[in-house]
C-alpha cells in the first residue's frame, strides 16, 4: 500500500504566500518523513510514502487514472 502526502503550495493574488498555504507543503513533508522513518524502523510495516502536489481531488479517485490505484491513504496537513 501507498500513503500519499499532498504538498499544497499555492498563493493568493495580492498577498502571495502570506496566506500561509505554502506551510502546508512543509508540514506535509515533515509528516511524510516521520511516517517513513516509523515504517523503516518496524519490519512488520510494509508500504511506501509518496509525495504529490496534485490538488485535483476528482482525478485521485478516477478509474481512468491508474497512477493512484495503489494509494490507500491521502494526507494533507492544514
Amino acid at each position: 500500500p501507498v500513503i500519499a502526502i499532498i504538498l499544497e503550495y499555492d498563493a493568493l493574488p495580492g498577498i502571495g504566500h502570506a496566506c500561509g498555504h505554502n506551510l502546508i507543503a512543509e508540514a506535509g513533508l515533515a509528516a511524510g518523513l516521520a511516517i517513513k522513518e516509523v515504517m523503516e524502523a518496524d519490519p512488520k510495516l510494509e508500504g511506501k510514502v509518496r509525495f504529490t502536489s496534485d490538488s485535483n481531488r476528482q482525478k485521485w479517485f478516477s478509474d481512468k487514472n491508474c497512477r493512484y490505484r495503489q494509494i490507500r491513504c491521502f494526507i494533507i496537513c492544514k
